[in-house]
């Protein structure tokens, strides 16, 4: 979920700060990232849009704006064993205000420009949503 605030003129972005970390008896680095969310994790046969509605309400608390679904999509292996993931853009618009992080305390948020946004993101398959998002914002 690529989440964004219009914030003295400018769009910035939402990015996860997640310590290193022990994850299914795996050590996982410093990372920065957008949040990710799973279709069915509480709610069965929901949509992707529907999933990427509670995941914003679930992580942040947050009501959208509005949504626009990308395009982009990736596959990632997920860490606890083999089962492939397909994860999909949502460019998500929220109100201008803080919105910490409700899944795990020991991960902080920041807010970043686009352009920090996409320096900052630790993994392409998250940066390769980036030209879309660019397109998206220019004509809406």
């Amino acid at each position: 979920m690529f989440i964004y605030r219009a914030h003295k003129g400018e769009q910035q972005f939402y990015l996860l700060d997640r310590p290193p970390r022990e994850l299914g008896g795996i050590s996982l680095p410093e990372d920065r990232v957008v949040p990710t969310g799973h279709i069915g994790d509480s709610v069965t046969e929901e949509t992707p849009l529907d999933a990427a509605k509670r995941e914003l309400k679930e992580e942040l608390g947050a009501d959208p704006l509005s949504i626009i679904e990308l395009d982009y999509q990736t596959e990632t292996l997920l860490i606890r064993g083999t089962k492939q993931s397909i994860e999909r853009g949502f460019l998500i618009e929220v109100d201008n205000q803080e919105f910490p992080f409700l899944e795990y305390l020991d991960i902080t948020s920041s807010w970043h420009s686009l352009a920090e946004l996409e320096r900052f993101l630790t993994y392409e398959s998250q940066r390769g949503a980036i030209p879309e998002i660019k397109q998206k914002l220019a004509t809406k």
